[in-house]
């Protein structure tokens, strides 16, 4: 029979001999724990057993170092631990787990006669302590704003001011350090739109006309043409003075001749 079948065997057994009893509980199909003693026993303890890959051939593990068992010194636990494994290597290569139960249950009051339980350390408050009066938490005398600025400008013994004295200057100052950059070339902003056409400024004033006429032949007279549009009004201006007085005149013959009749 295998360690495996010899297991499982085992499992079954204890699952139909504890069945119901709240001392023994499967943790895993191949670990255990059963508590020995009630709850309220200060010397119960748990016992925690599991299975290796061989058992029953090799020991079973066990351990007491469960939390339950927190209130048992060292040397106890150690005591309880040698009993069991002398009880594991006599009932070595067979099933042993109720054997070790049992064992530990009839021997609880040997195993744990020695038994004092671990106290741990609370520091206690004395009564005088807790009576004697609160201190009051000095309130720190508040500064107004020119008692302040004295003891900012308090120079040390060489007559200096403590470092970090001109933060707020500093702070203040701090914008206008970041765009004085910008400021030295503020002109050239003005004009960088103009910067990709000034090749064309020389010719600007024929960029009206230059889908209707050549431009080569105007540049003769490229000066002329910012003030045509002058000529042109002055022509216009003639034109109208020229008619007035031409009307002036058909008028002025016309009343000299029926005056003559």
């Amino acid at each position: 029979m295998t360690a495996n079948e010899d297991q499982e065997m085992e499992l079954e057994a204890l699952r139909s001999i504890y069945e119901g009893d709240e001392c023994f509980k499967e943790v895993s199909p191949v670990s255990f724990q059963f508590r020995i003693g009630e709850h309220d026993d200060s010397k119960a303890f748990i016992l925690d057993i599991s299975w290796p890959e061989m058992y029953p051939e090799t020991a079973p593990e066990i351990s007491l170092d469960g939390f339950f068992n927190k209130k048992i010194s060292s040397e106890t636990k150690q005591l309880i631990i040698s009993g069991l494994e002398e009880q594991v290597e006599a009932n070595l290569g067979t099933a042993m787990m109720y054997t070790l139960f049992e064992w530990a249950k009839d021997n609880q009051e040997a195993l744990m006669e020695n038994h004092q339980a671990v106290v741990t350390a609370v520091t206690l408050t004395s009564n005088s302590d807790l009576n004697a009066p609160a201190k009051k938490k000095e309130k720190k005398e508040q500064l107004t704003k020119s008692q302040k600025r004295k003891i900012t400008c308090r120079t040390d013994n060489k007559g200096e001011l403590p470092r970090g004295w001109d933060w707020v200057d500093v702070i203040k100052k701090t914008p206008l350090l970041l765009i004085a950059p910008l400021l030295l070339i503020a002109p050239l902003l003005l004009i960088a739109p103009l910067l990709p056409i000034a090749p064309l400024l020389p010719i600007a004033p024929l960029l009206p006309i230059a889908p209707l006429l050549p431009i080569a032949p105007l540049l003769p007279i490229a000066p002329l043409l910012p003030i045509a549009p002058l000529f042109i009004i002055l022509i216009s201006l003639l034109s109208c003075i020229f008619n007035l007085l031409n009307m002036t005149l058909q008028h002025l013959s016309r009343t000299g001749g029926k005056e003559e009749d």
